[in-house]
């Protein structure tokens, strides 16, 4: 690095702070104690008056290595003091596990707490472009997608690294032409955490092969971030034709080629699946393309169905008959599965048409209950004198599958008297204009 190795680095800063319009603002900055994030720490503080920075130093003692842990906790808050800085430090205790997850876990935790009592909005960190290409390698060794190979965000939530595109070597020659002290955490020796191994030993072989491989990584990870946008807008508008409401139009869907098929069904499984591996992910598209059998078993309590013409994923069916019934012993205003049923009382002449529009009906209202369809139900439509069993009726009237376990109907016994949202029965027709009842349902 020549002689403007300072401003070199300074100006990447700067260049970082313009590009995200951070200023007059407080910041909290992560030092671990080590060259990269001092570096940051002596950067940010040199362009701490220019853009008007309240800088939080944060420190977070792992409680690893002993003497050594309390070294490093010493040096970060000496240092915070001589830059005047306010300093804030967490000691873990004993019991949490000492893996590279874990720590990491920790420490973003640490972090995002901190900066919450100080009402900052940005949390900067020194990961630098050697630590992204080493990321890029893990992932591919531990088997990764698009999504793995585009490793460290420069920008994530409220976690900002400026240093992203800096080599840690210029890093180094920063600290060193600027005669900055830092600590050495003698766990980065350790070759049994998997990023050590990579960084000491795995790294300089594929630099053997390629001197420019940081570049290499680093690049194939910029690249992979750019086509994650452009296969994620692709994913966005086959979403927008395939979803509705929950359910996949199995039209739209059998037009879109495998690969896009697999992501549509990874996507609508999120959070369902215990393990949402591509195994896993392929069996469920091959029954969505099969659709020789109507469901298959997603967990204990849920199964993806097709029927209609859609898939969707429904409940154990045992639970949805228990749902609860809700008694209605007068008109007035019911919560039945978190819907609003509101019965109340009406007067004055209506017409045949808006009798069948499934609001106005004349019947006792005792003994009467809300609930959700079972198996022998009976319904009297309009124009038949006698009551027709409900599943026939549903069929002709051509609601789909889909959403006939979720009607609410007002029945009796046996026998529906309304089913809200589609049709009255016909022998709740009013006659009597003096006295009638209007349904409604939120």
């Amino acid at each position: 690095m020549n002689n403007n190795a300072t401003e070199k680095i300074i100006n990447i800063v700067r260049d970082f702070l313009i590009e995200y319009k951070i200023s007059s603002t407080t910041i909290l900055v992560g030092l671990s104690g080590g060259c990269d994030s001092v570096v940051l720490l002596d950067v940010l503080s040199k362009l701490k008056t220019e853009f008007d920075l309240e800088i939080i130093v944060a420190h977070l003692n792992h409680n690893w290595r002993g003497e050594e842990s309390l070294r490093d906790e010493k040096f970060c808050a000496k240092l915070a003091d001589k830059m005047g800085l306010e300093f804030v430090c967490e000691k873990l205790g004993d019991n949490i596990k000492k893996t590279e997850e874990m720590a990491r876990e920790a420490r973003y935790n640490f972090f995002e707490k901190t900066a919450q009592n100080f009402s900052a909005n940005y949390v900067f960190l020194a990961h630098n472009k050697n630590d992204n290409a080493e990321t890029v390698l893990y992932r591919i060794i531990k088997g990764t997608a698009l999504c793995g190979l585009s490793a460290i965000s420069q920008v994530r939530e409220i976690f900002y690294r400026p240093l992203l595109n800096v080599l840690r070597e210029e890093i180094e020659q920063y600290a060193e032409k600027n005669k900055l002290k830092f600590v050495f955490d003698s766990s980065n020796s350790n070759e049994k955490y998997a990023r050590n191994y990579i960084r000491n030993t795995v790294l300089p072989l594929f630099l053997k092969i390629n001197p420019n491989v940081i570049f290499a990584l680093d690049n194939l990870s910029k690249i992979s971030k750019n086509q994650l946008e452009i296969l994620n807008s692709a994913i966005s508008d086959a979403k927008k034709a395939v979803f509705e409401e929950k359910k996949i139009k199995l039209e739209e869907f059998y037009k879109l080629s495998k690969p896009m098929q697999l992501e549509i069904v990874n996507d609508f499984l999120k959070g369902e699946l215990k393990n949402r591996d591509t195994k896993g992910i392929e069996r469920y598209l091959e029954f969505l393309l099969k659709a020789d059998r109507k469901n298959i078993s997603i967990n204990s309590s849920k199964f993806l169905k097709i029927s209609d013409g859609f898939a969707y994923i429904f409940e154990n069916e045992k639970q949805e008959k228990n749902m609860a019934e809700v008694i209605v012993n007068g008109y007035g205003v019911f919560n039945f599965g978190g819907k609003i049923i509101e019965i109340s009382q009406c007067s004055g002449e209506i017409d045949l048409k808006e009798q069948t529009d499934e609001k106005y009906f004349y019947c006792d209202l005792s003994n009467l209950t809300l609930r959700t369809r079972r198996e022998g139900d009976l319904f009297c439509p309009f124009g038949h004198t006698k009551p027709i069993k409900l599943k026939e009726y549903l069929i002709k009237k051509k609601i789909p599958q889909s959403k006939r376990d979720n009607l609410v109907l007002l029945a009796c016994e046996r026998e529906v008297f309304c089913i809200l949202g589609v049709e009255i029965s016909a022998k709740c027709m009013v006659q009597n204009f003096d006295k009638y009842y209007k349904i409604s349902i939120k």
